[in-house]
């Protein structure tokens, strides 16, 4: 039924608009027969006659004058009848248009003009296809020897046909129209909306989106999908929840697991460089020292593994948090050669470094990061390198006023990697070969950690290797340039240390022993206390240059003592430096430490040196306070 209905209106459409078209046609003609007497017999013909009578043809200036004339009244004619005038002469030189004041853009014109010799209606088809209709006429007089054309644009005119088309089937359309509106109301509202609502519904569970209800109501098929697709959403919902908790509770497991490894291993490391510092380890047998000398070694390397396992954990859990801060590019190359430069020379390996003029030296970035990439790079190529040369370089691909993108290369001389084995380098627990860990050690988790955090940094990451030739690691990072930080030239001055007062809190005797049997080495004097109680009722009753707060312990940790410390109401108890001593090394944590009311951080196991430089450096700023 709905087909005839279209072929009716079709065939109605079609017959009114031919219908209407020779109409319009046949009205347009006859106005402009109209118009084009006006001009020729009352506009063009009067003001010959009168030159004529004058006896005025054959003086130019008055013949140009009357010409001038006929052109000002045809253009105020062309503007009332919304029409275009143009003449042309009869051997074809453009002469005069109304809607133009250059007559060359009537050239197309010329040869119809050529060819008209009395009065004629048609269309003329321009050569950028674009169709006029006309009415013509010749005026042949001395020097007027002239064709007249009125013409207006075919689609002015099919518009008017096209309206009344439009208002013809209009009639017939809205009929349709309303029974084909109650019908597709009636579809919609028992396929179309359901069907749309179970579209988004699985466009969310596709991506693991958990959803609350799907507003599908009936009893058919449609019910039935989407009563299974609720199921599913509930199913999505509850594992999301499970993996929530499980990352919470695997993030708590990591932190906690951070402080008990790194706890005793401190206290393995500590005892050991105290057995390595102490004068009479000469007096023990070579091999007694070289036992020493691996379990300090072997801790090391455990630490350093443990760190990889957590920096994993935490980019897996997608805690990856980098930081953008002020950092001299020089500075951070010079100091992370520095530190392998005699690991390369253990064996007998030169390392080399390039760092070009070019490179704008202070750029926003992390430089933690940037120094954890490198220095995987480079001690993956010191470990897999004899007797060759360790190359650390880097290039400037391309800058901007704002931004440069930078190359950093690590090359070495070592053992090569197979091509078929490249492309899982940057994999998880991915080695060249499984004798690598056995030969050389390592977790292969170096170059994984290095590629996500490369990635969180917008760069990319590469190798570029031949076996037997040595490896070339790179990677390339946009960074933000900025303005070197303002650094005071003033060193600072040297402090006696060994009358210092401090109080250690830390709840584990074995590290409480080795760090204060530490310090003492050192020449300070040091008080001890097992938990965030004991540290304040200390700081209470005694005075202390410093105080170093362990952070995880029991019945108080170190967070809340310090803040109890800092709200006492003796200045000079409360003003008293506090130095946080964690294993937890996170960058939020240890802001968090900063801005309960502390003023240092040191990471465990302890480093000594670290350690007399922050409290050197707080001593200073303790004097010139006080000053």
């Amino acid at each position: 039924m709905l087909p005839i209905i279209l072929i009716c209106i079709g065939s109605l459409g079609y017959w009114s608009y031919t219908h209407s078209r020779n109409a319009l046609y046949k009205s347009e003609e006859e106005n402009m027969n109209l118009l084009l007497n006006e001009a020729v017999h009352h506009i063009i013909s009067s003001r010959y006659d009168l030159l004529e009578q004058a006896g005025l043809t054959d003086m130019p200036a008055f013949v140009e004058s009357y010409q001038e004339e006929v052109f000002n009244e045809l253009g105020s004619l062309a503007t009332i009848t919304n029409r275009r005038y143009s003449i042309i002469g009869q051997d074809g030189t453009p002469i005069y248009c109304s809607d133009s004041k250059d007559p060359s853009v009537l050239y197309q014109w010329r040869e119809l003009a050529q060819s008209q010799k009395g009065q004629s209606f048609g269309i003329f088809q321009a050569s950028d296809g674009i169709s006029t209709l006309y009415a013509s006429a010749a005026f042949d007089k001395p020097d007027w020897n002239w064709v007249i054309f009125v013409s207006r644009p075919e689609a002015e005119v099919t518009q008017q046909v096209s309206i009344i088309q439009l208002v013809t089937i209009g009639v017939s359309l809205l009929s349709i129209l309303l029974m084909g509106g109650l019908l597709t109301l009636v579809t919609r509202r028992l396929l179309i909306q359901p069907i749309n609502h179970l579209q988004k519904a699985a466009a969310h569970i596709s991506k693991q989106e958990p959803i609350d209800c799907i507003d599908v109501t009936s009893n058919d098929e449609l019910g039935d999908l989407a009563r299974d697709m609720e199921g599913m959403s509930e199913a999505i919902k509850n594992k999301i929840e499970e993996v929530q908790v499980a990352n919470r509770a695997k993030s708590m497991f990591l932190a906690h697991m951070s402080h008990e490894l790194r706890s005793p291993l401190n206290s393995i490391l500590g005892y050991a460089d105290l057995a390595l510092g102490d004068k009479d380890i000469q007096a023990l047998p070579q091999e007694t020292q070289n036992y020493i000398k691996t379990i300090s070694s072997s801790g090391n390397h455990l630490m350093d593994l443990i760190g990889d396992i957590l920096d994993f954990s935490k980019i897996e859990a997608g805690e990856l948090v980098l930081e953008k801060s002020a950092l001299s590019l020089a500075e951070l190359v010079e100091e992370t050669s520095s530190m392998m430069v005699l690991a390369a020379r253990e064996k007998n390996n030169t390392l080399d470094v390039t760092f070009p003029d070019n490179i704008h030296r202070w750029v926003l970035g992390d430089s933690v990061r940037l120094r954890q990439i490198l220095m995987n790079f480079l001690s993956n190529a010191v470990k897999f390198t004899t007797d060759g040369t360790i190359t650390l370089r880097v290039s400037l691909k391309s800058e901007d006023e704002f931004t440069q993108k930078l190359r950093f290369e690590v090359s070495d001389q070592g053992i090569g990697i197979p091509k078929s084995k490249q492309s899982a380098l940057f994999s998880a627990f991915s080695q060249a070969d499984v004798s690598t860990t056995r030969n050389y050690g390592g977790t292969g988790l170096g170059l994984a950690i290095n590629k996500q955090l490369v990635l969180a940094m917008d760069g990319q990451i590469g190798v570029d290797s031949e076996e037997e030739k040595g490896s070339t690691f790179w990677f390339e990072v946009t960074l933000d340039k900025t303005k070197a930080l303002f650094r005071s030239q003033e060193e600072v001055p040297e402090h006696d240390l060994t009358n210092l007062h401090l109080l250690l809190v830390e709840d584990i005797k074995v590290n409480q022993i080795m760090a204060k049997a530490l310090l003492e080495k050192s020449g300070q004097s040091v008080d001890t206390a097992d938990n965030g109680f004991e540290a304040v009722e200390k700081v209470t009753k005694n005075d202390y240059d410093i105080i170093l707060m362990d952070i995880h312990m029991p019945d108080m940790d170190g967070v809340e003592a310090t803040k109890q410390i800092r709200a006492l109401a003796d200045t000079a108890k409360s003003t008293v430096p506090i130095i946080a001593l964690t294993a937890d090394i996170e960058t939020s944590n240890l802001k968090e430490y900063i801005a309960c009311g502390m003023n240092a951080t040191c990471s465990k196991p302890l480093n000594m040196d670290d350690l007399l430089k922050t409290l050197k450096r707080l001593i200073h700023e303790k004097s010139a306070n006080a000053a």
